[in-house]
């Protein structure tokens, strides 16, 4: 044999004896880490990413740390494990580090961003959503009821989706008369409230666990977890004249403690947050004497401090001599709130009048004191839904518009989703628009792993319409 074949045969030979030691030694690296994980995760257990994942009582890396007092004075932080990233106390969440999403920081994100635009059509008959919200899996549940127009009823629909917004399963519920309103995800699975009062139960599977209501006429507008897997829920009573109400509940729906309050005409309570020990809501009041000591016309925007067990503190006003409506609020640099949903107010608190229905934001210290507040949109009727924080101190305002003048800068026709990015002083740093020739009314939206936004809502009121886009808004 030449000795040029040779030497390239005896090239190859030493290749694959390479590859072949490389997969052996990458196997044993492999079994190593397993045998690692399951030696020292000694109270919890070993995913697929040989990361321990604790039992409940117990964190650290190794799930070696018991938690003092388990059941009592809790705080986000003592009870997960942000195995790939770092706790954040203020926001009570685990900010992952590159490459790593989920509630834990457990699930490997892939290199694309996924982004994309969806309808899931239903007939003819009208559907209205409700809420989105995300799974710890990185899913969706999608709260939504369906209006019967054979038997002039209502059906609950809920949806599973996965990360790419493919249904997954959906569980769905007849009902004459009430409508489902919030969700929330717990350790045994999903929690529906109604606008009835109802309480439903489903396993994570999209199987129905129980079905209960609370006594009395209540109607269940928004939920959050609170220590020791208790639930604050709130919104208000059922009457021609409502009032505030809200209410701790157990994970088996157990009514611990409620309260109401208010004034001689309509109150009610959209969404809250913990802050200090206190529940910080916002809501919409029409009175102007018993417990709510102003009113600048019509409905007015309030923010309502509470104790954790609902005793009131104080309600503030805010608005101008039309009406405002709030369906948000979230935190702002720890210390103040931000809130808001829309304004068709030129007076008072509301500083600038674009025409229509503008966005109102409201800026709020823990005293319920007014530091700024901005009017977003043009001179058609735009309606703020839902803020949320960013990891670079910056703010997402999402919500619809039929605009396409000043603020907006392009209308594909009818309404359209509309999402701006702000600065913590309210300026707008982008603002873009997504929909149809026809009328696209967002529900909900949620910021996602990857740093982009999932909305959800309603198509010419038929259709289910979903949008996912990255961190600068693209689809």
């Amino acid at each position: 044999m030449p000795m040029e074949k040779y030497n390239i045969l005896l090239t190859l030979i030493i290749c694959c004896c390479l590859t072949a030691c490389q997969w052996n030694l990458e196997e044993i690296d492999l079994a190593n880490a397993q045998a690692t994980c399951l030696q020292k995760c000694v109270n919890g257990t070993c995913n697929s990413n040989n990361i321990c994942e604790c039992k409940t009582d117990w964190k650290g890396l190794n799930c070696d740390e018991e938690i003092e007092n388990p059941t009592t004075n809790l705080n986000f932080c003592d009870t997960v494990n942000c195995n790939n990233g770092t706790c954040n106390e203020a926001l009570d969440r685990c900010d992952c580090e590159d490459g790593w999403m989920g509630e834990d920081c457990l699930i490997p994100v892939e290199n694309e961003v996924v982004t994309f635009e969806k309808t899931i059509s239903f007939g003819q008959d009208s559907i209205k959503i409700y809420d989105l919200i995300k799974t710890k899996d990185e899913g969706y549940l999608i709260n939504s009821t369906k209006f019967n127009s054979l038997n002039n009823s209502f059906s609950y629909y809920f949806f599973r989706l996965d990360r790419l917004a493919n249904k997954t399963w959906q569980f769905s519920h007849n009902s004459y008369t009430q409508r489902s309103s919030n969700s929330l995800e717990l350790s045994t699975g999903y929690l529906i409230g109604t606008s009835l009062g109802s309480l439903f139960k489903l396993n994570f599977s999209g199987s129905s666990l129980n079905n209960t209501s609370i006594s009395g006429t209540k109607s269940i507008a928004s939920m959050l977890l609170h220590e020791n897997r208790k639930i604050i829920s709130l919104g208000s009573t059922r009457s021609s004249n409502s009032e505030f109400w809200i209410a701790g509940i157990s994970e088996t729906c157990e009514v611990l403690w409620e309260n109401t309050f208010g004034g001689s005409k309509s109150d009610f309570l959209t969404d809250a947050i913990l802050l200090d020990n206190n529940i910080f809501s916002v809501g919409n009041t029409s009175s102007n004497n018993g417990d709510v000591q102003a009113n600048y016309g019509d409905y007015d925007i309030c923010l309502v401090k509470t104790d954790l067990l609902g005793n009131l503190n104080w309600i503030k006003n805010f608005g101008g001599s039309s009406f405002e409506y709030a369906n948000t609020i979230s935190l702002h640099n720890n210390n103040s709130f931000l809130f808001g949903g829309y304004t068709a107010s030129s007076n008072i608190d509301v500083s600038k009048y674009y025409g229509g229905i503008d966005f109102w934001l409201i800026n709020a210290d823990k005293d319920g004191n007014l530091l700024w507040e901005k009017t977003y949109g043009g001179s058609g009727s735009d309606i703020m839904i839902s803020i949320k924080p960013l990891t670079d101190n910056n703010y997402i305002l999402a919500g619809h518009t039929k605009s396409s003048d000043l603020d907006v800068n392009f209308n594909n026709g009818g309404s359209d989703f509309w999402l701006i990015k702000i600065d913590p002083s309210g300026n707008i740093i982008w603002e873009k628009t997504y929909g149809t020739s026809g009328d696209e009314i967002l529900s909900d939206m949620q910021v996602t792993s990857d740093g982009g936004f999932i909305m959800v809502g309603t198509k010419d009121d038929k259709d289910i319409y979903i949008v996912k886009t990255d961190a600068n808004g693209n689809l």
